[in-house]
């Protein structure tokens, strides 16, 4: 599967390269036997069901991926060998628009507060306190690297490399609050690791150290809906 006459095959141990294959690994699972492109019931079926446990486990967007890589595959099949088969979209929950709620400042400084006084834990303190102030999302700070942190310098400060979504994601940010709590919790989380957020966080899905975050900031939310009820 390449990602386009260009950039060529994807490949495998890089970050999008391990997404592709997962993908069309999974897909086969449910193919469960070698088949020839044109056993179109097969693939079908396989899609069908597919599909309909992925809706449940993941949001609409991500089951849309795995369509786009598991259609790219078939096609390349298909245009290869100079087939008339043209595969069809499965039916695919649209993706509801939802208002995300969003932390005033008054909450970020609370929540601030809260994470240098040792309220949270500290892998949970670095994730939130860095997407606070530095945009990063999940996958750059599992593949931060320790030497990219830089808090000593005069201006303290972290180095977003290697794999990201896009070349512009590549930056240095500048860090300005918590700097010496972040010092000692980045001490703390290595472990000798080469990661910044230590070999744990650095193997985990982005999935659950989302959902890590969200219990983690429950408290805040649940406080929130009570003041604007009332």
């Amino acid at each position: 599967y390449i990602r386009s006459r260009e950039q060529g095959a994807y490949v495998i141990d890089s970050r999008d390269g391990r997404r592709v294959y997962a993908i069309w690994e999974r897909f086969l699972a449910f193919l469960a036997r070698d088949c020839l492109v044109e056993d179109t019931d097969s693939i079908y079926d396989a899609i069908d069901r597919l599909v309909e446990i992925r809706s449940k486990q993941v949001s609409p967007a991500s089951a849309q991926r795995d369509w786009n890589v598991i259609s790219a595959v078939l096609n390349i099949a298909v245009k290869r060998d100079r087939l008339n088969i043209r595969f069809q979209k499965p039916q695919i929950k649209k993706v509801e628009k939802t208002d995300r709620p969003v932390f005033s400042q008054t909450d970020q400084k609370e929540i601030i507060s809260d994470i240098v006084a040792g309220k949270y834990s500290t892998e949970n303190g670095v994730l939130m306190l860095l997407a606070l102030q530095t945009g990063m999302i999940n996958s750059e700070l599992q593949r931060l690297k320790s030497e990219n942190v830089r808090l000593g310098d005069e201006v303290p400060h972290i180095l977003v490399t290697g794999e990201v979504k896009t070349k512009d994601r590549l930056r240095t940010v500048p860090i300005t609050v918590g700097v010496r709590w972040l010092r000692k919790a980045f001490r703390e989380l290595d472990g000798g690791s080469g990661y910044a957020m230590g070999r744990s966080i650095h193997t985990v899905s982005d999935s659950t150290i989302s959902k890590r975050i969200v219990l983690a900031l429950e408290p805040h939310r649940q406080r929130d809906n009570r003041r604007y009820s009332a």
